[in-house]
């Protein structure tokens, strides 16, 4: 039972720190994540490359404005004052 116990217990804790790391990094960090996403979509056919053009122009116009804030902080108020 101890071995099983720790086992789980550990799982947890890894995804918690995940989380953690996940939660700490900045919008722009994440949006240059999505940004890689894009790009091999685009290179094993799955996405046309100005829909990766277009979405790279967006999220650099929105990095200036909220790219250093931490996700955890991140609103959905953000998004909406970026668009109007």
């Amino acid at each position: 039972m101890g071995d099983r116990w720790y086992a789980q217990r550990t799982q947890i804790n890894q995804a918690s720190c995940y989380h953690c790391l996940c939660v700490a990094q900045p919008l722009g960090a994440v949006n240059l994540a999505c940004l890689d996403f894009l790009r091999v979509r685009v290179e094993a056919g799955d996405l046309a490359l100005a829909r990766l053009e277009r979405s790279q122009k967006y999220l650099t116009v929105f990095d200036r404005q909220f790219g250093n804030k931490p996700l955890a902080q991140a609103k959905r108020h953000d998004l909406t004052e970026f668009l109007t």
